[in-house]
């Protein structure tokens, strides 16, 4: 899917990932044991009463769920991953809804947006998403929400920004060493400034959002 709904993170995902292999191999995980249920299995130590997968996607988590008895229900906006789900399990009820205006006649107990759901949401739709899902949680209820901060490429770009600089200096300082004096000291300060007003631009510039070009980080709710 392609709308302006979604991310260009999704967009791209969409666009790599075959569905039908994509469930099949989940499918064979689940067959040969190999399934991780970890999302399940936190979940479940709430003892909810009731849930709602949302960005539900193949269904995979709700799924599980519900074989261990949990009453769970599940929301998505892409309707081809849903029809997926639907198949697998067509006693749940599974809700073809934007998470930004959904409305649902419930409240549930826990949310649960498990696997990067919110990472592929577009940013400047986190904050009416979060908003939306509080409307549907009980008094009492939890939202539990997981996904990746991208720690390896933020180690990558600081170990490259430094490599930068370090190659950098060196050419330059062995330009400088040759020149003594006091008449040189104002240069080197500002030359030691400017290396790190670029190292600055480097790592603000390398830790904006793929998406919308803003820098990455927890969402402000």
């Amino acid at each position: 899917m392609t709308d302006d709904r979604v991310s260009p993170r999704w967009v791209h995902w969409r666009e790599t990932v075959n569905l039908e292999e994509y469930h099949l191999r989940w499918q064979r995980m689940e067959q040969q044991g190999t399934a991780s249920h970890g999302e399940a299995d936190f979940i479940e130590g709430y003892q909810p009463d009731g849930v709602l997968d949302a960005g539900c996607g193949m269904g995979r988590v709700a799924i599980e769920l519900h074989h261990r008895g949990v009453a769970v229900e599940g929301t998505d906006l892409d309707a081809d991953l849903l029809a997926y789900a639907r198949a697998d399990a067509p006693q749940i009820p599974w809700h073809h809804a934007d998470l930004t205006d959904m409305q649902l006649s419930r409240r549930f107990g826990l949310i649960a947006m498990p696997g990067n759901v919110m990472i592929f949401c577009r940013v400047d739709h986190r904050r009416p998403i979060v908003a939306t899902l509080a409307a549907h949680l009980a008094s009492d209820g939890l939202l539990v929400a997981g996904f990746s901060l991208d720690q390896g490429d933020d180690a990558l770009t600081l170990a490259g920004g430094a490599a930068l600089m370090l190659v950098w200096a060196g050419i330059v300082e062995s330009f400088l060493s040759q020149y003594h004096g006091p008449q040189m000291y104002p240069w080197k300060i500002a030359f030691g400034v400017l290396q790190l007003a670029v190292l600055a631009g480097y790592l603000i510039f390398c830790g904006r959002d793929p998406d919308l070009g803003e820098q990455r980080g927890p969402a402000r709710v």
